[in-house]
């Protein structure tokens, strides 16, 4: 073929090649382009574009493969340079891929397609404020636009992000993307429900655009949190999406078992659907309270035909139903992870029980998987339901029997395993004993035990205890560690921090580097405080001491720290009376006291002696028993001292059936709500401990005034508390006055969910 005839073809073939190109017909564009090769080998052109059509068929090892070809033979050519940046940064090589963008910009300045890519790399590679001033250059394109909006959210000027973003929406009202990233803009400003319209727009028109998927994840989440803050029920649909998208997001899960605990009924007409899914994930979550969402589980399981008959006392548990509820992707895992609080739910499990206990005694066969989650149950509640008249069975039948896994777990579900007669344990503790059927009540009944005890025995002490009433309730948590199922909610890394400078309205405050916890109790409260007050940057973590009277619930908290990775934690056994100069301890920048002041038979003692582990500039956080807050838990002591019931095992157990009986009118019967009243550590801290204070808000400002503390925040449990309070005194936007807040709890009792929490610094005055 003359050489004048060649040219010809190749450049048909080109001008053929770049008609399919811009029709978006890739595979004939690539036949002609292949084609001009196949006469010139060489040609830079047809290089450069094959590589940019490889790339859209989603090849980008052979795109880079191709346009390095024609960069070898033509270093400045601008397309080949703008292709070979693509497909760079398709291959997450973004540092090479701004490179190359860099050389097309220098062949063709203000190469639009060059700019938008290299504003892409430098986002990707770090480097996001360039990215921001490169996507602003590109010009008015709706991509140029869309990038632009998009880095602007990026780097937290959502404020400026706007502008762009509607205006590529404007040209491109139907992508996805577009919306998605409208919807993250104005969700960082603050307008949640405007946020929400443009994320349904974007699911709406495309929930299959590749990516899109982590974005509606993230975006889901966020407006979740947002709405959760707000106490909005649809907060369950967005967390839900949220969960489903992205399963191993902690954020969502929590933000999901947060939500739950809010508004655990299926909303009337909402989208909720059979959470049996999300649920799953949750209690299969580490890191969660699992017990926020125990309600949200029973109305899932309230749903498997005949149970509501059963419930409402129509009828006993029969074969089929006991069989369906065992075969129920949440039932084991309910039973396990939580504590059932609720009394026509308890009466099930005490049925299924006594119905299990028959057949395993009458050999019919049993979900031996179900026998552990009881059992597992029982262990949890310390056996509060008792461990006789089980279907008319005594322990000791099931102990005449073989010593099978079976048999072993339906034991369990009456007695702890470790009272089995002659209980082989080196058999049951053998090498392997984590593979075998019994390992969930191995571990938890005989081995976790056993470290707990290893590590109460090795803990440093602040010596005798002297005070009489700090002996007695050493007694209590001695024998009733408190609580005894743990779930933590690990908030993520800087959680704390986030929490303290909204609280404080101070954006500049820090994480404290030294933080005193008093009274751990069994490691929920500080395990939950060491996990958001994780850092990016953990090479100096903060230091958490935390001091409690009880060297078995500090067992079972150094036990559980470990577990969770929370090494800067360290447990000291003593009174917090004993803190002082020269308890070796040393001054704290936050001091944490929830719910143990009150136990003090002197809580003005015990405050002073926590402001004097204060630092300079450092905060108090108090967590105190509501008087008004707490008036089923004030009848229910008031009735186990006048029928004399005592905190032992039968005495709590005779005090239970006797709650449980009352009239639904009597001032104490609230008192089952509470899940604390389904265990025996439980209930006995709840009716039974033996010093108990209780205050009003205005009772809680004298006292931290008669510490030389100010009140520097109030920690609300309840989202709908401050917003009661802006509607009574709107001129007070500080919110901090609490002998309003007297005057509003005794509209609102359960205002403060039965404690109140104050955050305090030393008084304004003191120098």
């Amino acid at each position: 073929m003359s050489g004048g005839r060649r040219a010809r073809v190749v450049r048909e073939a080109l001008e053929r090649g770049a008609e399919h190109h811009r029709g978006g017909r890739w595979a004939e564009a690539a036949r002609a382009y292949a084609e001009a090769l196949a006469e010139e080998p060489g040609n830079v052109d047809a290089l450069a574009l094959l590589g940019g059509v490889a790339l859209r068929l989603g090849r980008p090892a052979e795109a880079l493969a191709v346009v390095e070809r024609a960069v070898g033979l033509a270093p400045g050519h601008a397309v080949a340079r703008l292709n070979q940046g693509r497909a760079l940064l398709a291959l997450d090589r973004p540092v090479e891929a701004e490179l190359a963008f860099a050389v097309a910009l220098g062949a063709r300045p203000g190469f639009p397609e060059a700019r938008l890519g290299r504003a892409r790399a430098l986002a990707r590679a770090g480097r996001v404020e360039e990215g921001v001033d490169e996507a602003a250059a590109a010009g008015g394109s709706p991509e140029a636009l869309a990038l632009h909006g998009a880095l602007l959210v990026e780097i937290g000027r959502p404020d400026a992000a706007e502008a762009p973003l509607r205006g590529a929406l404007a040209a491109r009202p139907d992508d996805a993307r577009l919306h998605a990233d409208l919807g993250a803009c104005l969700l960082a400003l603050g307008r949640d429900e405007a946020a929400a319209e443009a994320w349904r727009a974007a699911a709406a028109r495309s929930p299959e655009v590749p990516g899109l998927t982590t974005r509606r994840a993230t975006l889901a989440r966020n407006l979740g949190l947002a709405r959760l803050s707000t106490g909005s029920p649809d907060t369950v649909g967005w967390l839900r999406e949220a969960v489903r998208l992205a399963p191993a997001d902690p954020a969502a899960v929590l933000g999901l078992a947060d939500a739950l605990f809010q508004h655990p009924e299926p909303a009337r007409g909402g989208d909720r659907g059979d959470l049996t899914t999300e649920l799953v994930l949750v209690l299969d979550a580490d890191g969660v309270d699992h017990q926020r969402v125990e309600r949200a589980v029973r109305h899932v399981l309230a749903e498997v035909p005949g149970l509501a008959a059963v419930l409402a006392g129509a009828r006993e548990v029969d074969a089929p139903l006991a069989t369906a509820l065992a075969a129920h992707p949440l039932f084991a895992r309910w039973l396990t992870r939580t504590i059932v609080a609720a009394p026509a739910w308890s009466r099930l499990v005490d049925a299924l029980r006594g119905r299990w206990i028959a057949d395993v005694i009458a050999g019919v066969p049993v979900d031996l998987a179900a026998l552990i989650a009881m059992a597992t149950h029982a262990w949890h509640t310390e056996y509060a339901a008792g461990p006789d008249g089980a279907a008319g069975h005594h322990p000791d039948d099931v102990a005449a029997l073989p010593p099978t896994p079976t048999h072993l777990a339906a034991f369990a579900m009456l007695r702890p395993l470790a009272t089995w007669p002659e209980l082989d344990r080196a058999a049951l503790l053998a090498p392997g004993w984590e593979d075998r059927p019994l390992a969930p009540l191995v571990r938890a009944q005989l081995v976790e035990p056993a470290e707990e005890a290893a590590l109460a025995t090795a803990l440093p002490s602040l010596g005798a205890l002297t005070d009489a009433t700090s002996r007695a309730v050493r007694v209590q948590y001695e024998e009733n560690p408190y609580p005894r199922l743990v779930g933590v909610h690990r908030r993520p890394p800087g959680a704390f921090v986030a929490a303290a400078r909204a609280l404080l309205r101070d954006p500049t405050y820090v994480a404290p580097r030294r933080v005193l916890v008093a009274g751990g109790g069994t490691g929920q409260h500080p395990i939950g405080v060491a996990a958001g007050l994780r850092e990016p940057d953990t090479r100096s973590p903060t230091e958490i001491v935390c001091v409690d009277l009880s060297r078995a619930s500090l067992g079972r908290a150094a036990r559980l720290a470990t577990a969770a990775g929370m090494t800067q934690l360290r447990f000291v056994q003593g009174d917090l009376l004993a803190l002082g100069p020269d308890d070796g301890l040393g001054a704290f920048e936050f001091v944490d006291c929830v719910g143990v002041l009150h136990h003090l038979a002197d809580p003005v003692a015990g405050g002073r002696a926590l402001v004097a582990k204060l630092a300079p500039g450092g905060v108090l956080r108090l967590g105190l028993y509501s008087e008004r807050g707490r008036s089923e838990i004030v009848a229910a002591r008031a009735l186990a001292a006048e029928h004399g019931w005592l905190p032992t095992p039968d005495g709590l157990r005779t005090a239970r059936a006797a709650l449980l009986a009352l009239p639904t009118d009597h001032p104490a019967a609230p008192v089952t709500a509470s899940v604390d009243f389904y265990s025996q550590s439980g209930l006995r801290d709840l009716v039974f401990h033996p010093c108990e204070h209780r205050y009003t808000p205005s009772q809680i400002g004298a006292l931290v005034t008669t510490l030389g503390l100010s009140v520097v925040a109030l920690q609300h449990a309840r989202q709908d508390a401050p917003r009661l309070y802006r509607a009574r005194w709107p001129d007070d936007a500080d919110g901090l006055d609490l002998a309003r807040w007297d005057t509003l709890e005794a509209d609102h009792p359960r205002i403060f969910s039965g404690m109140i929490h104050v955050w305090c610094r030393r008084g304004v005055t003191e120098s």
